[in-house]
């Protein structure tokens, strides 16, 4: 919802939206011990992660949970990464990233994995 705002505010304004700005505000909320550079690191590092590949350790995870075939597992993997980089896709699936991060420090990797399961199905944007 904070991107999205801030997304229609940079497009009313005919600026470039970037989400790094509204999720350094999350983390300056939700972490407030932490120094702009550590906020700038994180943001770097889960861009990082996410330009290459995001973490495929869960989505194969995932994948075998629901019963995709194991030999179809990398062509799906392959698939995600190819929409990550589409035009359009980037800026929304980062800040999906990031909260998935920020859920998985918070209260673990098995909250994180809820949270993308709610994500596949649509229950939450």
């Amino acid at each position: 919802m904070l991107a999205g705002a801030h997304s229609a505010l940079a497009e009313h304004t005919g600026r470039t939206f970037s989400p790094r700005g509204p999720l350094g505000n999350l983390l300056k909320e939700i972490q407030p011990q932490f120094t702009e550079g550590e906020i700038l690191h994180l943001l770097d590092k889960w861009e990082h992660e996410l330009q290459n590949g995001g973490d495929q350790a869960l989505l194969t995870e995932m994948m075998q949970e629901s019963n995709v075939p194991t030999q179809e597992i990398p062509s799906r993997l392959a698939k995600i990464s190819e929409r990550t980089n589409e035009p359009g896709n980037y800026d929304a699936l980062f800040v999906r990233y990031a909260i998935g991060e920020i859920i998985e420090a918070k209260v673990g990797r098995k909250q994180k994995k809820l949270y993308w399961k709610a994500l596949v199905a649509g229950d939450v944007s």
